[in-house]
C-alpha cells in the first residue's frame, strides 16, 4: 500500500497565540487541499481575512458550530469565494466568518 503524503502550510502567521486570533492551515494530501481554521477563543471573528493557495469557490465541508453538532449555526452559508486580494504570501484570499470555539474545514472546488 502506498504511503500518504501530507504537507502543511501555516496560513495565518499572526495567529501564533490561540488567545489572540484564529489559526489556519492549508493541508495538502496528494492532490487535494483542505483549509482548516480553528478559533480557540470565545469571540466570533467576522470578515476574517486569510490568504489561500488558489482562487475560486471554497466549500465549507465542516463547521463544528453547526446546529447539527449543538452549535449556534454561525458560519459561511456553505462556503466563500476567494478574491484576487493578496494577503500575506498568497495572491488570493478569503473573507470568512469564524465562529467562537469552533473548527472550520474548507475545500476548493
Amino acid at each position: 500500500m502506498p504511503s500518504l503524503t501530507v504537507s502543511e502550510t501555516l496560513i495565518d502567521e499572526t495567529a501564533q497565540c490561540a488567545s489572540v486570533a484564529p489559526m489556519a492551515w492549508a493541508i495538502r494530501v496528494i492532490e487535494s487541499t483542505v483549509l482548516v481554521v480553528c478559533n480557540l477563543t470565545p469571540v466570533p471573528r467576522l470578515n476574517y481575512r486569510l490568504g489561500v493557495p488558489r482562487g475560486g469557490y471554497w466549500r465549507e465541508i465542516l463547521n463544528s458550530d453547526a446546529p447539527f453538532y449543538g452549535g449556534s449555526g454561525l458560519g459561511n452559508h456553505g462556503g466563500a469565494d476567494a478574491t484576487p486580494m493578496p494577503y500575506e504570501d498568497f495572491a488570493q484570499s478569503l473573507s470568512i466568518t469564524v465562529p467562537p470555539l469552533a473548527v472550520l474545514f474548507f475545500k476548493p472546488e
